[in-house]
């Protein structure tokens, strides 16, 4: 997968490209648990929401919010996680936004429920299967 938060400067063209460097403005910020799939590309000023699952070669250019399910180029969110039905749902226009834990909550009850799995804080390592996970500010939880 690719985190492109930058772009190059292009603005004058009697300067060559590659000499122009490059801007540094966007950031992208990526929330607690979140798992990229296999070529996934999160391009821009962009923030992935905690619980969020971006499908495989997935390109994502706008927010996705917490616990949603995003796929295609460019993604789309094709579900959401509806915590009055406890399932995922692909009609998510009246999820309870209320109901959605704070990231922080969300971090601790992972902690709790499930305190001796060890989850990578792997960004697109080459060296390892095609899926990662993020867990938030590349911490991992205790085990």
């Amino acid at each position: 997968c690719s985190f492109i938060g930058s772009s190059h400067n292009v603005n004058d063209i009697y300067k060559p490209y590659i000499s122009t460097g490059t801007t540094n403005e966007n950031i992208i910020t990526i929330g607690a648990n979140c798992f990229f799939g296999y070529d996934s590309s999160i391009i821009g000023n962009v923030s992935i929401g905690h619980g969020s699952i971006v499908g495989a070669r997935t390109t994502v250019t706008s927010n996705i919010p917490p616990f949603s399910i995003v796929v295609g180029n460019p993604g789309k969110i094709i579900r959401r996680y509806d915590f009055d039905k406890n399932d995922w749902v692909s009609d998510f226009d009246n999820i309870n936004e209320s109901k959605i834990p704070l990231e922080q909550d969300y971090l601790e009850s992972l902690n709790i429920n499930s305190p001796y799995v060890l989850l990578p804080s792997i960004l697109c390592s080459k060296y390892l299967s095609s899926i990662y996970w993020f867990i938030g500010e590349l911490t991992c939880l205790k085990y």
